[in-house]
């Protein structure tokens, strides 16, 4: 049986490609798969986004907006449920997404989640939100910059909480995994001598659930880390998914010598 082709990215290409901070969302998709992070980010190949993609930065788009609004206004400035819904909407068509499947679905969801967004900021005047902060970790004398979805801090006293956006069913239970434990090791080294406060936000349902990693899915989680920094290292591609069903959904299948 013939060997599966084994082209890499030259080194000089790959270094100039990767040039810039180490992103905690790189390592993420080196470790999902090699050859995938490659075509993504070393040969820069750029999909079309697909519905569920122009939903997701709609929806941030406009939650963005609405917290400078806020802060802008001293909270006395909340946008009325037509004026946020009306903004999700100008977003959406902006980024194209009334021409995408299922684009009134992805709206009238879209439409939900913000204005249950707004509800949400209605009844916490006293917490203020900083979404997509950076935050640089050191993970074994390596600078690792974490994006965090959300830090609230509250002017009552209350530990800041770093919270990540999701979007699922009721019954979908979320669970701790590399970029819990990346915010994890943010909030140690930027918040030390505070409880550690990580929750996951489902923005479809409302719901706010606090996570916890025990110490041998951290070890694990860490261990994976490492192994991510050292392939990215290497400037080393093979395509070796983490879950060959991902396979099948990869913008890059028909390329892909897998």
């Amino acid at each position: 049986m013939p060997a599966l082709p084994t082209t890499q990215p030259g080194a000089r290409f790959a270094s100039a490609r990767q040039a810039g901070p180490l992103y905690a969302t790189a390592i993420e998709a080196y470790l999902r798969c090699p050859r995938q992070y490659a075509y993504a980010h070393i040969y820069r190949f750029t999909p079309a986004a697909d519905g569920y993609q122009l939903f997701w930065q709609a929806t941030q788009k406009t939650i963005e907006v609405l917290h400078k609004r806020c802060a802008e206004g001293k909270g006395d400035r909340v946008p009325t449920q037509q004026e946020i819904q009306e903004l999700y909407t100008k977003h959406w068509q902006e980024l194209g997404g009334h021409n995408s499947h299922f684009a009134a679905l992805y709206e009238a969801h879209g439409h939900e989640i913000v204005e249950s967004i707004r509800r949400q900021v209605i009844a916490q005047q006293d917490t203020q939100w900083n979404m997509r902060q950076g935050l640089d970790v050191n993970v074994e004398g390596k600078s690792v910059r974490v994006m965090v979805d959300r830090v609230e801090s509250s002017t009552q006293d209350a530990p800041v909480k770093f919270v990540r956006a999701r979007f699922g069913r009721s019954k979908d239970k979320p669970s701790a995994d590399l970029r819990e434990l990346f915010y994890t090791l943010a909030y140690r080294q930027h918040y030390g001598g505070q409880p550690e406060e990580i929750h996951s936000h489902n923005m479809s349902t409302g719901e706010t659930v606090p996570l916890k990693l025990t110490s041998r899915k951290e070890q694990s989680l860490y261990e994976e880390i490492k192994r991510g920094i050292a392939g990215l290292e290497r400037m080393d591609y093979p395509a070796r998914p983490d879950d060959l069903f991902r396979c099948a959904s990869c913008p890059f299948y028909f390329i892909c010598p897998a």
